[in-house]
Parts: C-alpha cells; sequence; structure tokens
C-alpha cells in the first residue's frame, strides 16, 4: 500500500513539473517563418467572378460581415429585380436570374504573410486559362464568331444591368431594415 501511495504521489508530482514547464516555455510560431498572419480568401461576385486576395483577420471579419449581408437581402432584391424587369417594356430578353450568383466569400486559410504570397499566386494560376486552351477561329468560322461575340457581348450588357438593378434593392432593403417599398414600417406600441 505504501508503494503504491509512493506511486502516486511520484506520478502527480512529475505531470504538474511536466504542465509547469510546457506553461514557461513560449510557444513557437508555426512551421515557415513568424510574422503577422494574414487571411487568404476566395470571392465570387455576383457576376460569378472569382478572385482571390489577402487582408488581416479584422479586415477579413469586416469583410466577411458584409458579404454575409448583401446575402441575406440577395434573394429579394432578385425578385424585385426580376419584378421591374418584365414590366420594363424596352427589355426584350428575359431576366438573366441563371447568370447571376449569390454574393460569396470563402477564408482558404491563415498564413504568414510570405506564405500567403504563395498561396495567392497558385490559386490566381489555377484561374487563369493556359495559352493553349484559348480558340482560334478558323476562317470560315469567322461570320459565325463575330455573331457570337455580338451575342456574348449582349449578354454582359444584360447581366450588367440586373446586376445594377439588384444592387439597387439590396441597398433600398439595407435601408430600410429589409422591408418591401409598399409595406409600411411598424411602430412601437402597434396593435399585436
Amino acid at each position: 500500500m505504501k508503494k503504491l501511495m509512493v506511486g502516486f504521489v511520484g506520478m502527480t508530482f512529475a505531470l504538474g513539473a511536466l504542465a509547469l514547464d510546457k506553461a514557461e516555455k513560449p510557444e513557437k510560431p508555426a512551421a515557415g517563418g513568424g510574422g503577422e498572419r494574414v487571411v487568404v480568401y476566395k470571392l465570387v461576385d455576383m457576376a460569378g467572378t472569382t478572385t482571390y486576395d489577402s487582408c488581416s483577420p479584422t479586415e477579413w471579419t469586416k469583410k466577411k460581415a458584409e458579404i454575409d449581408e448583401e446575402a441575406r437581402f440577395f434573394p429579394r432584391a432578385v425578385a424585385l429585380a426580376e419584378k421591374e424587369w418584365k414590366e420594363n417594356k424596352e427589355n426584350k430578353t428575359s431576366f438573366p436570374k441563371g447568370a447571376i450568383s449569390e454574393p460569396k466569400i470563402l477564408e482558404m486559410g491563415r498564413f504568414s504573410s510570405a506564405e500567403a504570397d504563395k498561396k495567392l499566386s497558385s490559386y490566381r494560376e489555377r484561374g487563369m486559362p493556359r495559352e493553349d486552351e484559348k480558340k482560334k477561329p478558323a476562317e470560315k468560322d469567322k461570320e459565325k464568331a463575330a455573331k457570337d461575340a455580338a451575342r456574348e457581348a449582349e449578354k454582359r450588357l444584360n447581366v450588367e444591368s440586373a446586376i445594377m438593378t439588384i444592387q439597387t434593392h439590396m441597398k433600398e432593403l439595407a435601408g430600410g431594415g429589409g422591408q418591401k417599398k409598399d409595406e409600411p414600417a411598424k411602430k412601437d406600441g402597434a396593435a399585436k
């Protein structure tokens, strides 16, 4: 029994000393160098364009909150913009709902400044088309290519116009606390 007690006390002492030793040593910076940590993130805008960038953790918190706020009003703003689009007789095409996506922001990781630069260049290279993938139109397809280019330009203009309308509605919704234009604001003390 005496040996058991001495063993228990000895083990408790050893664990306490180990914990004290660990507490006294400051943690080493992460591998790859110290320095300030930055957040690398991916941003997808309403047109579907993906960009990669980095910022400080405090800036990340602000950007994330801003995009989350936009996403909160996005469905209602799209519905209002689509309604407005259909009411406008000048629009000969349908509302480009499929070409517009909800804005998104995604944290890719937190790195030291040097590591973040490497990650950013890697992500950006992946998003770039290779030279051999770019198609060159044949001589007889030049007319078709010109028509396709004109059609694509018209689509781009429609999408840009729709995005501007959506952004206007999002600002209105955010400024009005998310209420519809024709919906009166509820006052304090209103009948329940």
